[in-house]
């Protein structure tokens, strides 16, 4: 009995110790293990950040084609490009939080400077779709205005003030001015920050 009891136990502690860290793991992100793990090592042999190269990428850093290239990718090659550009590592941080919730809408922040908001900053938010909480956490933590955008928020009016320093548009980032098939309103960021009188602002962050 006593054998069993300690089997038990061996396992109910495998289990939650497994738990932790898949749990560690999923909130925390793999480029941030994968610079934690690395910092020493980098550190020691002295390696410049471009040299640094995510796990299983051969393409690092990822290159931005010109115009002309872009617009002859199809959806999904434009999609895969776009999330291969925001999620490869681009510097080295040696402060790296979450901001927002662990699960879809947060989002990891370096605040090693010169990265980290300071007063008085500005923060455009793209595709919110209803979730507040990256946005809320930035006005907290921060005190920066932040602008949300989402124009697949159909239910919603074309703007409105969602509370203390943020402001919701029901815009879109796109590379020209129009109104899509959808019926969404896109704009290019430089016509959106026109239109909130944003142009001569030199400090913010998208």
């Amino acid at each position: 009995m006593r054998t069993v009891f300690k089997t038990f136990r061996i396992l109910f502690l495998s289990a939650g110790l497994l738990f932790i860290v898949c749990a560690l793991i999923f909130s925390y992100g793999t480029n941030n293990w994968y610079f934690l793990f690395t910092w020493k090592a980098i550190e020691r042999i002295k390696w410049k950040p471009q040299n640094v190269i995510p796990w299983g990428r051969d393409d690092f850093p990822v290159k931005i084609p010109d115009a002309a290239h872009i617009t002859e990718l199809s959806n999904p090659e434009a999609e895969e490009l776009y999330y291969s550009y925001i999620q490869s590592l681009q510097v080295l941080c040696q402060r790296i939080i979450r901001v927002g919730s662990f699960l879809d809408g947060g989002k990891e922040m370096c605040i090693d400077q010169p990265y980290k908001p300071k007063r008085p900053c500005l923060v455009y938010s793209f595709g919110i779709n209803w979730l507040w909480d990256f946005d809320e956490d930035i006005v907290t933590m921060f005190g920066c205005e932040v602008f949300a955008f989402d124009p697949g928020m159909s239910n919603e009016t074309d703007y409105f003030i969602k509370g203390p320093n943020i402001t919701f548009y029901k815009i879109g980032l796109w590379d020209r001015h129009i109104v899509n098939e959808q019926g969404w309103h896109v704009m290019t960021l430089k016509q959106i920050r026109k239109k909130l009188g944003h142009e001569n602002v030199e400090r913010y962050f998208v």
